[in-house]
């Protein structure tokens, strides 16, 4: 005997069992909320940049986790801000994208370039973050 995976279904035999749900259940009524959810699309603003600025409602604690961590991965941001996976990978992609975050090194989790890099605006002018940051770090002389 052979086994066999991905058992084949003749167009005549989806075509049965379709007719009998619909004759087993009867009229069928959709909610229009349901059915006609908007798409959204990723915004591409020809940049390379593929994320919609703030596209996640985490991001401002994600970029505390990580400035307190020292260090970015998926699983650190999994666990301190109790989200899965692909969310955590997705955060990541987008804070690598504004340079909050350095790439992808093996399995070593990602260096954190900080706010002063990662804060600023499309004008070139930094953010309240980044220049809070950047008056911390600054000497002051008499």
């Amino acid at each position: 005997p052979k086994r066999l995976q991905g058992a084949y279904v003749s167009e005549s035999e989806v075509q049965r069992i379709v007719e009998h749900l619909r004759e087993a259940n009867g009229t069928v009524e959709y909610s229009d909320e349901v059915t006609e959810q908007p798409i959204v699309a990723w915004k591409d603003d020809g940049g390379g940049n593929e994320f919609a600025e703030g596209e996640d409602s985490l991001l401002p604690e994600a970029k505390e986790v990580l400035l307190q961590a020292g260090k970015g991965s998926a699983s650190l941001l999994q666990r301190r801000l109790k989200i899965g996976y692909a969310r955590a990978a997705r955060i990541l992609d987008i804070l690598e994208s504004q340079g909050f975050v350095g790439p992808v090194d093996g399995a070593k989790p990602r260096e954190v370039l900080g706010a002063a890099g990662a804060e600023r605006t499309s004008d070139g002018s930094t953010s309240d973050v980044a220049q809070a940051d950047e008056e911390r770090d600054t000497v002051k002389t008499p």
